[in-house]
């Protein structure tokens, strides 16, 4: 994938239609297109992920994918139709 032409296109157009104020980013994954889009004028915010520094909620939804306990919806769309038997 052509990171240039995908992730770096799309940030540089949200931040021309929306004047982001910043955009936070993971080094571990993103540290070349953080460059090439701060040198294009986007304010960029090296932001280092860790289990430490997850945010609570984050920290429970990976446990629960992680022990196996996160049940999915059986079929798509029976929340919009609200009939709890298709769940």
């Amino acid at each position: 994938m052509d990171l240039e032409l995908t992730v770096e296109r799309y940030l540089l157009d949200c931040h021309e239609a929306y004047n982001l104020g910043t955009v936070n980013f993971d080094p571990r994954f993103m540290i070349r297109v953080s460059q090439g889009l701060q040198k294009k004028g986007l304010p960029m915010n090296e932001v280092s992920q860790s289990r430490k520094g997850q945010h609570p909620f984050t920290k429970a939804l990976l446990d629960l994918v992680k022990f196996g306990d996160l049940v999915p919806l059986q079929r798509r769309g029976a929340q919009e139709r609200g009939r709890e038997d298709d769940l």
